[in-house]
C-alpha cells in the first residue's frame, strides 16, 4: 500500500515516470494478493488512467478504465 500511495503522491507532484514505476508495482502486488475487487486495486487502476490520459496515451488509459470497471463487475457476482 505504500508504493500505492508513493505512487499518488509522486503523481501529484509531477514525477510521472516514478509515480508509473510505483503505480504498476502496486498494482501487481495488490492484485496478485487480493485481486481486483477492492478499493486498492480500483485506486491503482484509477490513478494509472489518469496518468497515462495526462501522458497522452489513449490505448493505455483506455486499458485502466477497463479494469476500474471490471473490478466492479466482478463485485457485483
Amino acid at each position: 500500500i505504500s508504493l500505492l500511495a508513493q505512487g499518488i503522491y509522486t503523481l501529484s507532484v509531477g514525477n510521472p515516470r516514478v509515480a508509473e514505476m510505483n503505480l504498476l508495482r502496486a498494482e501487481a502486488t495488490i492484485t496478485a494478493i487480493e485481486g481486483s475487487n477492492n478499493d486498492y486495486a480500483r485506486t491503482a487502476f484509477q490513478y494509472l488512467a489518469v496518468l497515462y490520459d495526462r501522458w497522452e496515451r489513449p490505448e493505455l488509459a483506455q486499458e485502466y478504465q477497463k479494469k476500474l470497471q471490471d473490478s466492479y463487475a466482478v463485485s457485483d457476482q
